[in-house]
C-alpha cells in the first residue's frame, strides 16, 4: 500500500501542482532546488517506510529501525514540496485572481486531505475489529 500511494500517487500529484500552480498564479514557482530536494529525498525515504507496519514480525529488527528512521525522515520531502507551494503561493498572493485560484488550490487538497484521513481512520478500526 505504501508503495502504491508514496510511488505513484504521490508523484502524480506533485508533478500536476509543479505544473497547474505556476499555470494558475502566472508566475515561476519559488524555489527549484526545493523541488529537486522533494523528489529525491522522496525517491529515497519511501520505499523502505511500508517496513513499519511490521513490527515484532520475522524481519529483522535493523530492516524496522531503518523503515521508523526513514518515516520520520519524510519530513524532509513534505516540508520541501509544502514550503514551495505555499511561498510560491504567497509571492503571487497580491493580486486578486492569485487569491482566487489559491483558494480553490488550497480546498480541494483539504478536501482529499480530510478523505484520506477519514478512510485510514475507517481502516484502522475495522483491523480494531478483526484483531490483526
Amino acid at each position: 500500500m505504501h508503495n502504491a500511494v508514496g510511488m505513484w500517487f504521490t508523484f502524480l500529484a506533485l508533478g500536476m501542482t509543479y505544473y497547474a500552480l505556476p499555470k494558475l498564479l502566472n508566475r515561476p514557482i519559488y524555489s527549484y532546488a526545493l523541488g529537486v530536494l522533494g523528489f529525491w529525498t522522496n525517491l529515497v525515504f519511501y520505499p523502505i517506510i511500508g517496513a513499519h507496519h511490521y513490527e515484532f514480525s520475522p524481519l529483522p529488527w535493523w530492516f524496522q529501525t531503518l523503515a521508523i528512521v526513514f518515516s520520520v525522515g519524510m519530513l524532509v520531502p513534505v516540508w520541501a514540496g509544502s514550503g514551495n507551494f505555499f511561498l510560491t503561493m504567497r509571492a503571487a498572493g497580491r493580486s486578486s485572481a492569485a487569491r482566487t485560484h489559491c483558494r480553490s488550490f488550497s480546498s480541494v487538497s483539504c478536501t482529499i486531505s480530510s478523505a484520506r484521513r477519514k478512510a485510514r481512520s475507517r481502516h484502522f478500526a475495522a483491523c480494531k475489529r478483526s484483531g490483526t
